[in-house]
């Protein structure tokens, strides 16, 4: 009997759907092999992880342990040279501020104290007839920028004394380092002290007070023509409550800053007594007198002897002669002080000279911190086409911190033509037909 189509028909789909079933059963085998081998690598880079893992805690755990030991050496070290620092400070050093920076042993037998100067400066010249052809010349300038050592070594009698300066040249450069000031102190004591080195001059008292207290912007042009100003050799102080005697022996006039063989006299010497009739000697290291203050009165007289080496080119053999005599008196926010001054030189060739000058000044305190003053000064140069010169300044101090920080503005005028360039106070050669130069200077000072 022949199958019929039906049969045959459900035979076909039930062949069909035996094979399905058989490929579907392989596929499902080929997944699960391959999800086999898909975990076993995973669990190959699980392990590898793991072991790196731990390779880094372990690593880490290395380096921690390295700056612990580190950071522990570093703390000891601090702490040990907070122990050195502290040890010093009180077995062998001492610092800190007392009008001034200072430096030292316990002990009290070394000490450094550090100090300093600025003076910053505007100033205008007006004349009818320059001859440099430039009737008006003003600007601004560091007129002084010092820095300022002392102190002793070994015990407080053996001192010691350094001034540096930013040197301030007259012909109007500005910028070198200049010595002023190299002096060995030896105290004696019973008010007896030797110096050596180079200092100034004991002579003019207007020289001899520090430039951080004058009444002025600056000294008089009498100052700057007649004194001596700085010379190296050796100069011996008595002091007693009511005088005050030096002698000075060295290279004289013109000899700071240079070498032995260098020095064209053969002799100076310089001898300065003082009287202190009232008051008390701090008080006249200045001019000012601020309301409240004691009356003080001190009398000064000095003398200058120096004589050449060797003939010079064009005078020969010169022998000099200068003398001084000054005054100052102080009061409750007043002050007067005047001197004269005489200069005779008497060179082998051409004529002797025989030259003076006066100068008076005073100032008054109008407000606690306010202070006006004037000053009038004469001099005969006895010089041919350059005979006189005559000059008022009157201005005013204002002082924030007494001479600390201090504000000081004034004006001058010239009677008779400037007959020499004096550019370190700010007055200029005149014509000598013409008078009349006018000089405004202002300055802030500070000191630390």
């Amino acid at each position: 009997m022949r199958p019929t189509y039906s049969a045959r028909f459900f035979s076909i789909i039930a062949t069909a759907v035996f094979a399905c079933s058989a490929a579907a059963d392989d596929g499902k085998d080929a997944e699960i092999d391959e999800l086999r081998s898909e975990v076993s690598q995973l669990r190959d880079t699980v392990a590898e992880l793991r072991s790196t893992v731990q390779e880094f805690q372990a690593g880490d755990d290395w380096l921690t342990q390295q700056r612990a030991d580190e950071i522990r050496g570093l703390v000891r070290d601090v702490l040990a040279d907070a122990d050195t620092r502290a040890s010093l400070l009180q077995d062998g050093m001492t610092a800190g501020w007392d009008k001034g920076f200072y430096l030292g042993s316990a002990d009290g037998n070394f000490l450094l104290r550090l100090g300093g100067q600025i003076q910053v400066r505007y100033a205008a010249s007006f004349q009818d007839k320059a001859p440099s052809g430039e009737d008006e010349r003003y600007g601004f300038e560091v007129r002084r920028a010092k820095l300022k050592l002392k102190g002793h070594v070994v015990d407080p009698t053996w001192k010691y004394v350094l001034n540096l300066a930013w040197d301030h040249d007259d012909g109007g450069r500005q910028g070198d380092i200049d010595v002023e000031d190299a002096i060995i102190i030896k105290d004696f004591g019973g008010g007896w002290e030797l110096w050596a080195g180079q200092f100034k001059l004991n002579f003019l008292r207007e020289e001899l007070t520090s430039s951080t207290s004058q009444l002025a912007v600056d000294r008089s042009y009498v100052n700057e023509l007649y004194n001596q100003d700085r010379h190296q050799g050796v100069q011996v102080f008595y002091t007693t409550d009511q005088f005050r005697v030096t002698g000075a022996f060295g290279d004289g006039i013109g000899s700071k800053n240079l070498p032995a063989y260098a020095i064209t006299t053969d002799w100076a010497a310089t001898a300065r007594v003082e009287w202190l009739a009232m008051g008390n000697w701090k008080q006249f290291k200045d001019f000012t007198s601020p309301p409240g203050s004691d009356t003080g009165l001190m009398v000064g007289a000095a003398v200058h002897w120096q004589d050449d080496k060797y003939d010079q080119p064009l005078t020969g053999k010169t022998e000099r002669l200068t003398w001084t005599i000054d005054g100052s008196l102080e009061g409750d926010g007043w002050n007067l002080f005047a001197y004269v001054v005489g200069n005779h030189t008497d060179p082998d060739v051409g004529s002797s000279r025989d030259q003076i000058g006066v100068v008076v000044q005073g100032g008054y305190y109008f407000a606690d911190d306010w202070e006006g003053f004037a000053r009038y000064e004469w001099s005969d140069l006895d010089t041919a086409g350059a005979d006189d010169v005559s000059i008022l300044t009157v201005g005013f101090n204002r002082y924030y911190a007494k001479h600390v920080i201090k504000w000081t503005t004034d004006v001058g005028y010239a009677f008779d033509a400037v007959p020499l360039n004096q550019l370190g106070i700010n007055w200029r050669l005149d014509d000598q037909s013409e008078d009349g130069q006018v000089v405004i200077r202002s300055q802030l000072q500070l000191l630390f």
